[in-house]
């Protein structure tokens, strides 16, 4: 039987080679590399990327001369195969980076059937001595029953552990009709596929025959063989006993090495093969396009601390089985880490493809997903790459996806971004100010400006909010919001915060010693969630409150509702540790973030922040006056103070006001403003 396994199952064979300790390269009918084993990687001691090939074979031939003579390229095997005469065995010399002379041994084989011209060659490398595999005895490889099927449904060939598993000769098989061992294809429809040209992969679980009394259970899996019309390939895998020791383990390492186990889609691994091909078949060919979706569930985490784990993990499957169903056969579906899957798809027109079937799966997993009795939506945001001239790796395509999908993600989620030179940069900006975040730390190019927390009623100073700027060496003075978000993102953001703390502790202390005001003055400092995945955090606020002797019931630290919702019993665990410290808790921007009217009663908190989006919109009596007077009756209830941010106007004042909200700060009675200004009047810090 000739060698026609690449274009049967190109996956499958490029396992089988991987599998192998010999070198293996496949060539197309063309001439151009489709893949090439790691046992290459080991015998040569490097890869075709690491040398300018363009063209193959005539560029292989250059690869394998030993530094003072090339083989010429009509004497490669591999050659002359694609030129259609009998390949001849020969003996190479190969000197390798390392200086080391290796000798080798190469031979080739045809992709293709019995007849017409090659689809394509592979050429084993053996060192030269040893007994390795053949070109010729690697179709053997396969660990399950194969046989190529014409039209007419007459076995046209086999390999030797089809042989094995039916009971027959070789002989015997060729010329039987298919359906003589496997009765399915007496059926119409097997019948009607076999006289059709769908490029379509078929599969069924049936009956073996023997020819020796006795049925094995199998799944069979049938496909055409490339552009051949009326042939066939029949795959049969056993699904009682093996017949084959080796073939289990092989499966059970395919299966661990190139699949998720949750969803059993691709992995990584798999995908980032798929992508080099992809990738350099782009280079080849300029028509070619490729584009890579990397979607991210947003607030998965969500699911995850409401619904548990299980449920959590059950919803990504269902998602996996979605996205399967929402492209073709021949595209990728991948689950990368977590939450975050990737799509490949092949050889479509252009962009606009891509953001079609972006749009398309985003719809199908907006859906709702029922688990456990659960209802439960999430959305997803989709970041696009194409193949292009500026990604000449596969990991360039699928970093540029991922960056489009966390600007995605920015931009309101549930959306989708393609990647272009103008996110490139902006990406590159961010990774520059992420660098000089961690030198700023180093250096200390942090400083504190103060914003006065007053008693509405009487405009008295009842202390300060502590706020972070950052004075960048050549941007100059940066506000918060033009560095905390890749702060946050870094994880940079927690020794930010503990350094905020310890200054602002010990500047107040000095800004209260200058002047007789009453030591009651409290310093509010804002705490990202990201603190609170930190176990020393308790720790680390007693030392700097011990350090700077900062009495610990005038520090009051803020926190966002989200925090409290991201993991509820570890971060109520921390709050309840620093209440037993004397700290003061307060939830920032309220009523902005999770429902939490319904549990705020149990947590350890003091006093609410109105969100000043809530404030800056109180015009006479409108909906946002009603939503402050509800938030000051429901904090009154429980016992809790109110602070009422971003007051600019006396109208929003006389509001407040009126509604009894006793604390306020805001540009009306002073901007955030540096330490030593902070001794002057209210009536003087707006100057």
């Amino acid at each position: 039987m000739s060698t026609s396994v690449f274009e049967i199952s190109p996956f499958l064979f490029q396992q089988i080679a991987d599998a192998v300790s010999e070198g293996i390269v496949v060539l197309d009918r063309d001439g151009h590399l489709i893949h090439f084993n790691a046992g290459c990687e080991s015998l040569l001691g490097r890869t075709p990327l690491d040398s300018p090939l363009e063209r193959w074979p005539e560029e292989l031939a250059l690869f394998l001369m030993d530094g003072q003579t090339q083989l010429p390229a009509n004497r490669l095997p591999i050659a002359q195969v694609l030129k259609g005469d009998e390949p001849e065995a020969v003996n190479v010399r190969v000197r390798l980076p390392s200086g080391e002379a290796r000798a080798l041994r190469l031979s080739a084989a045809a992709l293709q059937a019995d007849h017409g011209p090659p689809q394509g060659a592979y050429m084993i490398i053996n060192p030269s001595g040893t007994s390795g595999i053949s070109a010729e005895s690697l179709a053997e490889s396969l660990p399950d029953p194969m046989f190529l099927v014409q039209e007419s449904g007459l076995i046209a060939d086999v390999n030797e552990v089809a042989c094995i598993a039916f009971g027959y000769e070789r002989g015997e098989l060729v010329g039987l009709n298919v359906r003589d061992v496997l009765p399915e294809f007496a059926s119409p429809e097997w019948a009607d596929l076999l006289r059709s040209s769908a490029p379509r992969v078929n599969r069924r679980k049936t009956t073996l025959l023997r020819k020796s009394p006795g049925l094995t259970r199998v799944e069979i899996s049938v496909k055409p063989i490339g552009r051949r019309p009326g042939l066939w390939c029949v795959i049969a895998h056993d699904l009682t006993t093996s017949w084959d020791l080796n073939r289990d383990l092989l499966q059970e390492t395919v299966t661990n090495t190139f699949y998720d186990p949750l969803t059993q889609l691709a992995n990584g691994v798999l995908l980032t093969d798929r992508l080099r091909h992809g990738v350099e078949r782009a280079k080849r060919c300029t028509e070619y396009v490729m584009a890579v979706l990397v979607l991210g569930l947003d607030r998965f985490k969500v699911i995850n601390d409401t619904y548990g784990h299980q449920v959590g993990d059950q919803v990504l499957s269902s998602i996996g089985v979605r996205l399967q169903h929402g492209v073709r056969a021949r595209d990728t579906v991948a689950r990368l880490t977590g939450d975050a899957f990737a799509v490949l798809l092949d050889d479509i027109d252009d962009v606009n493809e891509a953001t079609c079937t972006a749009l398309r799966l985003q719809k199908d997993i907006e859906q709702p997903f029922t688990v456990s009795g659960h209802e439960i939506y999430t959305s997803s945001s989709v970041g696009i790459a194409l193949t292009g001239a500026h990604r000449s790796r596969p990991d360039d395509l699928l970093h540029d996806a991922e960056t489009a999908m966390y600007r995605a993600k920015a931009e309101g989620k549930a959306r989708h971004q393609v990647f272009d030179r103008k996110i490139h940069t902006e990406v590159r900006t961010r990774m520059d100010l992420e660098a000089d975040l961690h030198r700023a730390i180093e250096r200390d190019e942090f400083f504190v400006y103060f914003q006065p927390i007053v008693n509405l009623s009487n405009h008295e100073i009842r202390g300060f909010e502590a706020l972070v700027r950052w004075n960048h060496p050549t941007r100059g003075f940066l506000s918060p919001e033009d560095f905390i978000p890749i702060a946050e993102e870094s994880e940079l953001i927690v020794p930010i915060d503990r350094l905020v703390l310890k200054k602002a502790c010990r500047q107040l202390l000095t800004l209260q010693g200058s002047l007789d005001w009453p030591r009651s003055l409290s310093l509010s400092v804002n705490f990202s969630g990201k603190q609170f995945s930190h176990p020393d955090l308790v720790d680390h606020v007693t030392s700097i409150l011990e350090e700077t002797k900062f009495p610990a019931a005038r520090l009051k630290i803020e926190i966002t509702e989200s925090v409290i919702m991201r993991d509820r019993e570890s971060v109520i665990t921390l709050l309840q540790r620093l209440r037993d410290l004397g700290i003061e808790l307060q939830i920032d921007d309220f009523g902005t973030g999770y429902s939490s009217l319904d549990y705020l009663h149990s947590m350890p908190v003091n006093a609410l922040k109105i969100d000043r989006s809530f404030v800056s919109g109180m015009d006479g009596r409108n909906r946002n006056f009603e939503i402050v007077r509800t938030i000051v009756t429901l904090a009154q209830n429980l016992g809790l103070e109110v602070v009422a941010e971003g007051i600019e106007t006396e109208q929003q004042l006389e509001a407040l006001t009126s509604l009894n909200c006793e604390l306020g700060q805001g540009y009306l009675f002073a901007p955030p403003i540096q330490a030593e200004k902070a001794l002057r009047p209210l009536s003087e810090q707006t100057d």
